[in-house]
């Protein structure tokens, strides 16, 4: 037996509108990412001299780990 055509059209408007809200919440997610590793790589540009002792000792380890 076949769905009536409003069970049918009013499913597939649910499922429309599930992909919807699935694309909207991916690009919201992704903004946050993008801004956050904007944030990060601000806060790497800053110049050796101004940072205090402890963000300088955590700079050093990063670099060395990373070599």
């Amino acid at each position: 037996m076949s769905e009536r055509p409003v069970f049918a059209a009013r499913r597939a408007q649910l499922l429309a509108d599930n992909e919807a809200t699935k694309t909207h919440v991916f690009w919201k997610v992704k903004k946050v990412a993008m801004e956050k590793s904007l944030d990060m790589y601000d806060e790497a540009d800053t110049p050796a001299e101004k940072l205090d002792d402890k963000a300088h000792e955590c700079r050093m380890l990063f670099l060395s780990d990373a070599s």
